[in-house]
């Protein structure tokens, strides 16, 4: 009615992609409920889909694979790290080396010093009541608010430098014990799956008992990390100040 091609008829028909096992019977309850729809009239050649019924992964909704051929460009690349950062350990002192957070500090307060003095003269309220017309003083007030972020980046660039994160990986949380803790969990999946009579039973509450450790260690990494990051100190980002707002006190780094 509607033209449209449902891909799985074609590519995966009856299978289905939702299954509910329970202990008598691995495929107690099923349904498809996940579709592959496209406004194509006819089925495209290349296009591949297979359904995964032996994985768990933790759902009852099974891994489907759908691949396509097509001929657009792949989206523009997005900021990896949205967050200005950079190497604040500078400031800190060192065991090795106690004295030498010392020099960097210096350096961003000479740096900084004579742009606060500027900032403080243009914070004169004469100089705002002088200006004329009401949307150049709000200019003037939005300038007012940017200008602390910009000379602290400014300052902070010319002394201890912008730091680049490095990129996300995987292991920081999946662990060599999570993923051996998986890995046994899927195996005790499938031979739950594929045993008969008494010893799906069996299987069926060894892998319940895999199931519950699995999200055992998940549960405990996130409240480790999560304590971990409450710990650590705050960083300066690039979170910029309300607009019009007023300012009552300078910028100081001490």
């Amino acid at each position: 009615m509607h033209h449209l091609t449902l891909h799985n008829v074609d590519h995966a028909f009856g299978i289905p992609t939702y299954i509910r096992g329970t202990e008598a019977n691995p495929t107690d309850k099923t349904s498809i409920i996940d579709f592959f729809l496209s406004t194509h009239p006819f089925d495209l050649e290349g296009i591949s889909m297979t359904v995964n019924n032996d994985a768990y992964l933790g759902s009852d909704h099974k891994m489907v694979h759908f691949s396509l051929p097509h001929n657009f460009n792949p989206p523009p690349a997005t900021n990896i790290h949205p967050r200005l950062l950079w190497n604040l350990n500078k400031f800190k002192q060192s065991k090795n080396h106690p004295n030498r957070h010392l020099h960097h500090i210096r350096q961003y307060r000479n740096h900084i010093n004579p742009h606060l003095t500027d900032l403080l003269q243009r914070m004169d309220p004469i100089i705002l009541s002088s200006t004329p017309g009401i949307d150049r003083q709000q200019a003037y007030i939005d300038s007012l608010n940017t200008n602390p972020i910009e000379i602290v980046h400014s300052s902070l660039d010319a002394t201890i430098h912008r730091h680049t994160p490095r990129p996300k990986d995987w292991k920081w949380f999946y662990t060599q014990e999570l993923a051996d803790a998986c890995h046994h969990r899927e195996l005790l999946y499938k031979k739950w799956k594929h045993a008969n009579q008494f010893n799906k039973i069996l299987f069926w509450q060894q892998f319940q008992e895999a199931a519950d450790k699995v999200r055992s260690i998940i549960n405990k990494n996130k409240r480790f990390y999560f304590k971990q990051f409450c710990d650590k100190p705050l960083l300066l980002n690039s979170a910029k100040l309300p607009t019009r707002s007023k300012i009552s006190n300078a910028v100081r780094v001490d």
